[in-house]
């Protein structure tokens, strides 16, 4: 392939587009695919051409590539995974990716996170995926030794990594600081890119989108509830100032998966406050000083499910699912105490149904994700995921059923892993082109 693709003469070069996107499409690795379009200039002009790349890609899950499944009793899993690995001194147990149907990421039959990025030093064996956006998945690692007879682990779990699965890179963080003498939980994230931190080195780069710049984290601290903002800096490699204290972990509990929405130079949280009627609150950070606003209490009534997120206009949304309905509440002018429900439509049925299931669990889902502007990634926990788009009030099925990304599902949940390989390729590829 290579050889013949170092020619413009080859026999691969005078193939026309249709054939070439038949051949493109059984590579079966975008890392090879994105070499292979640097080769020759017809191939750097296909793989530029928005109509080409979406024949090559052609909807693959609305970007959706994959899972990384997880389970959700992190540290006591940690203990019993560090002893295994301080055992048998080795590294046996990498993350899998399950592959969403059509995914450009193979098959889908389950791969370990090794094959799509390097780990010769065992450092993702026995990793726990946290989060994902972007392309870069958020990994929490599990250190190489342990103390069996103190049974804590101390501030050498607190250690954390971000790889692309897509471009391969690895991104290893520095130990967080945690003075508390127990194991501090990690409950919110926020992985920024270059795009929503500003300008890069002082210029706004065509990639900036797919540019790692910072990562938040919210831990709470077991001994005291308390939960500290930390922020690391790409730039930098390192963690930024001291921890701010932002939420009292007795009285506030983060809403879903603690994964915050970035939107105009900031990160923003959803709580529930247990002394005040389980009321929604948010909190904000900011991208530059790291500095935590005050909570501010929403007139939005839940009614299940609440998911902040960035409308498909740009606005700040929470939308609410229950098992039948949805609710869509809009920030208005960006005033903070202006609030509205904007939408409010019932659920078609559009996924089957056990009828050996209690009435109750039929329609209930597991995990509600972002996935893109104006729509939102449902699992259910039949197996069933769905798109709903938030626009168009509709659902569309993407999976049937992952029987093994769903087994023991009070134990396990998803991080859904997704990109616009559309948008991706003509970021990183079209500099070059021009350049050319």
């Amino acid at each position: 392939m290579a050889a013949a693709a170092g020619i413009d003469g080859g026999i691969l070069a005078g193939l026309p587009d249709d054939i070439l996107v038949e051949v493109f499409s059984r590579v079966g690795s975008v890392k090879i695919l994105f070499r292979l379009a640097a080769t020759c200039r017809r191939w750097l002009r296909l793989f530029t051409d928005p109509a080409f790349l979406r024949k090559l890609y052609p909807g693959h899950g609305k970007g959706l590539l994959g899972f990384f499944p997880r389970q959700t009793k992190p540290f006591m899993d940690y203990l019993r995974m560090v002893k295994i690995r301080t055992a048998r001194h080795t590294s046996v147990s990498p993350p899998t990716f399950v592959p969403a149907p059509g995914s450009p990421l193979g098959s889908t039959e389950e791969r370990a996170l090794t094959a799509f990025v390097s780990d010769d030093d065992g450092t993702f064996n026995y990793a726990k995926p946290l989060a994902a956006r972007r392309g870069f998945v958020l990994m929490h690692l599990v250190p190489r030794s342990f103390d069996l007879d103190r049974m804590t682990m101390r501030a050498t779990v607190h250690r954390l990594a971000l790889c692309n699965p897509i471009t391969g890179d690895r991104h290893v963080l520095p130990p967080l600081d945690c003075p508390d003498s127990r194991v501090a939980i990690v409950k919110g994230y926020a992985i920024v890119t270059a795009a929503d931190a500003g300008d890069l080195n002082g210029r706004r780069s065509p990639s900036a989108r797919f540019t790692f710049s910072q990562l938040l984290i919210i831990a709470n601290r077991q001994r005291t509830q308390e939960q500290y903002l930390h922020s690391y800096s790409a730039a930098t490699r390192s963690w930024r100032g001291a921890p701010t204290m932002c939420t009292d972990g007795w009285r506030f509990s983060m809403a879903g998966q603690g994964i915050a929405a970035v939107h105009r130079g900031a990160a923003h949280w959803l709580c529930f406050d247990h002394e005040d009627d389980h009321n929604l609150y948010k909190f904000s950070a900011d991208l530059c000083t790291a500095c935590v606003s005050p909570r501010l209490k929403l007139p939005v009534r839940t009614g299940g499910t609440p998911l902040l997120h960035v409308s498909g206009d740009g606005k700040l949304s929470i939308t609410c699912v229950c098992a039948q309905h949805v609710a869509v509440w809009t920030q208005q002018d960006e005033e903070e105490g202006a609030w509205l429900r904007t939408q409010q439509f019932r659920l078609a049925m559009v996924m089957p149904t056990n009828p050996n299931d209690p009435p109750d669990s039929r329609r209930c889902f597991e995990d509600c994700h972002e996935f893109d502007r104006g729509s939102m990634l449902v699992v259910y926990r039949t197996g069933g995921v769905f798109v709903l788009d938030i626009e168009k009030e509709a659902m569309e099925k993407v999976i049937d059923s992952f029987p093994s990304l769903f087994t023991h599902k009070q134990h396990w949940r998803c991080v859904p892993y997704e990109m616009d390989l559309v948008e991706f390729f003509m970021c990183h590829l079209g500099g070059l082109l021009r350049r050319g």
